[in-house]
């Protein structure tokens, strides 16, 4: 609770914090310097007082935007994105400070433009590399060690073209993009999601089993988002089960929500570690969880599904394995 409004605002001033003062009919009351050159307000500020803010050019975008929470951030209008927060007056009222977001928007903006152009311009040379490694093995015998050599050079592809599936992933998360929903049809999702990676399972010799259950209702969303969650935790709990372990897939309905759970019983994840699981590039400690990946799996996963509206859960016990949960809401009919 502010006691002092007048004190306040020229304070801030005095740190370059734009804010204004208005009653609770919205009407300004005080306005300082810095929020008159933020919005561009050229009139004295003894002509702003007792005006509406959907009367004054500049402001007229606060009027129309939902301020029922305590704390904003966006854009106000078009080229301006603020930082904005309300503090109730002692005497009624509210006050409003604006901090200018604008620069840091646009320079992440071009931190994401850039990695992405980055991201697209690595794929030909690894495709290329993938491609002649592939060819040098086909196009005449080859000994033993020059094998060796193929497969370690096919493994290091896999691992950057996962790599860059990753940031591509975080790039357009980051970017705010909105989900182009489409209905999905989440059973055959899963299962199919599932089946494509039975061999990698038996590669690593782990047995995948899968159950879906009849009829599942609808979800809206993005079909390849979705199947990029599945396939990371499949993917996880093949890496993490260990040779004659078992991975178990399911997908079920309860009330309004579907949930897909991926369980194992490998190696665990202690309890001080599992609020950081997805967490960007975080990676659990241990020699036996020294594998391929830069720790963006599961902070894509959780992303993608909140995106969605769902919500990730996970239960584990070191030595017994994990259950990871995406539980999604269905399509109303």
């Amino acid at each position: 609770m502010i006691d002092n409004p007048t004190q306040a605002l020229t304070l801030l001033d005095e740190l370059g914090i734009a804010a204004l003062d208005c009653d609770n009919n919205g009407r300004i009351k005080n306005v300082n310097h810095s929020a008159q050159t933020l919005f561009h307000l050229f009139q004295p500020s003894t002509e702003l007082i007792g005006c509406r803010l959907i009367e004054v050019d500049g402001l007229k975008s606060l009027a129309s935007l939902d301020f029922s929470a305590p704390f904003y951030e966006g854009a106000l209008f078009k080229g301006l994105f603020c930082r904005v927060r309300l503090k109730p007056a002692k005497a009624g009222g509210i006050i409003y400070t604006f901090e200018d977001l604008t620069d840091f928007y646009a320079h992440d903006q071009l931190r994401t433009d850039v990695l992405s152009m980055v991201v697209h311009d690595l794929r030909a040379p690894i495709s290329a590399i993938k491609s002649f490694a592939e060819l040098a093995t086909q196009v005449g015998p080859i000994n033993p060690q020059q094998q060796v050599f193929m497969d370690r050079v096919q493994q290091a592809v896999r691992s950057a073209n996962l790599f860059l599936n990753d940031l591509l992933d975080m790039t357009w998360i980051d970017s705010g993009a909105s989900l182009d929903r489409q209905p999905i049809n989440i059973g055959y999702l899963v299962q199919s999601t599932a089946e494509s990676l039975e061999e990698r399972a038996k590669s690593h010799e782990v047995s995948l089993h899968i159950s879906i259950s009849p009829d599942l209702p609808v979800v809206q969303g993005e079909a390849h988002r979705l199947e990029r969650v599945f396939t990371n935790l499949i993917t996880n709990a093949i890496k993490y089960s260990g040779k004659g372990k078992s991975v178990y897939v399911t997908a079920s309905r309860a009330s309004n929500y579907v949930t897909i759970s991926v369980a194992d019983n490998g190696v665990g994840i202690s309890p001080d570690h599992l609020p950081l699981i997805f967490d960007r590039f975080y990676r659990v400690p241990g020699e036996e969880r020294r594998k391929e990946g830069m720790g963006l799996g599961l902070a894509i996963v959780k992303a993608i599904v909140e995106k969605h509206g769902g919500h990730v859960e996970v239960q584990s016990e070191p030595g017994k394995g994990s259950t990871f949960m995406v539980v999604l809401p269905v399509e109303e009919s």
